[in-house]
């Protein structure tokens, strides 16, 4: 596979925030690192499969939902530099109860959940590594969760728009809407309010 040496640097960077590692632990999940690619549509992780990877997302969007009856419902997206997995499919190796999906041609750096553990089993900081990653993850959902109880859907989506900038115009409505918990057609009207409010700004 090719190798993305800049966007290996990135995920260096990432996981040096949480634990900084000894050349020799930073060594072994260089060596174990692949470079994954999923095309529009593709599933990285569906529904009643157990999770065997987590991915750092070089390029691309994913989209994370689960099916509830004949609505197709958004829990959250992936995004450039971030870290994704169906986390408690593989922490408790249980099958997932989420689809991880590309809504654009996806590049990722992944690395098996065998490889993790066979570091863990070595390193002692990859498995701090591993504990700290989930309380971050934990941490940034429950952050997520006051934001929709506390805020307005107009707040919530100019959140949304500050993480994810130009890519969100790649988002169908459809699910932009059913992240924020909102119909598509109130979504277009807050979208048409704030154009509105930036062509005003900018008169």
């Amino acid at each position: 596979m090719d190798a993305l040496p800049a966007n290996h640097r990135l995920l260096k960077e990432k996981i040096f925030r949480l634990v900084e590692l000894q050349p020799e632990e930073w060594a072994y999940y260089e060596q174990h690192i692949q470079v994954c690619s999923f095309e529009r549509g593709e599933f990285l992780t569906r529904i009643g499969e157990v999770e065997e990877h987590i991915y750092f997302i070089v390029s691309g969007l994913v989209k994370i939902h689960f099916l509830r009856k004949d609505l197709d419902i958004c829990v959250d997206f992936a995004l450039q530099h971030d870290i994704v997995s169906s986390f408690i499919s593989y922490a408790t190796r249980n099958p997932s109860r989420l689809h991880l999906q590309a809504i654009t041609p996806v590049k990722a750096l992944c690395m098996s959940y065998t490889d993790i553990q066979g570091g863990c089993d070595l390193y002692k900081n990859h498995e701090r590594l591993g504990r700290l990653l989930l309380q971050s993850l934990y941490v940034t959902k429950c952050e997520k969760e006051m934001l929709l109880l506390s805020h307005t859907a107009e707040e919530r989506y100019r959140d949304f728009l500050e993480r994810g900038g130009e890519m969100v115009r790649q988002i169908p409505i459809k699910d932009i809407a059913s992240f924020l918990g909102i119909r598509p057609e109130s979504l277009s009207r807050i979208r048409k309010k704030l154009m509105r409010s930036e062509k005003t700004d900018l008169s």
